[in-house]
């Protein structure tokens, strides 16, 4: 039950999304500089660039809510980079990155730019 619940509740999120205006959210989450965006061909896009102008442009991300948190998360090479938040508080958004043994090994505090 479940998990019909969480597929659930990621399609209404997805279907949501979908039907948000096309528009980028700039952060700083310590070095780096992340871009969020909704494309219509594309989905949740992520770019995240470091000092060096080096940067990871992510496509397709997904949507999820768990025990009051929700976020977006995509996957690049068995690594999975998340960005989430503590619904209903005005604690500030996270940037994780979990290695392919899904151990974290990056955590950001996330700030508009």
């Amino acid at each position: 039950m479940d998990l019909l619940k969480t597929l659930l509740t990621t399609i209404v999120i997805n279907s949501i999304l979908v039907m948000l205006p096309v528009s980028a959210e700039t952060y700083q989450a310590g070095e780096y500089t992340i871009t969020l965006e909704m494309d219509a061909q594309q989905g949740r896009t992520y770019r995240g660039c470091d000092h060096r102008r080096n940067c990871l442009y992510l496509t397709h991300g997904t949507a999820w809510r768990e025990q009051g948190y929700r976020g977006f998360s995509w996957e690049n090479k068995s690594y999975t980079y998340s960005i989430s938040w503590q619904e209903g508080t005005t604690q500030p958004m996270y940037l994780k990155v979990f290695n392919p043994q899904g151990r974290l090994i990056l955590n950001r505090v996330m700030s508009e730019q």
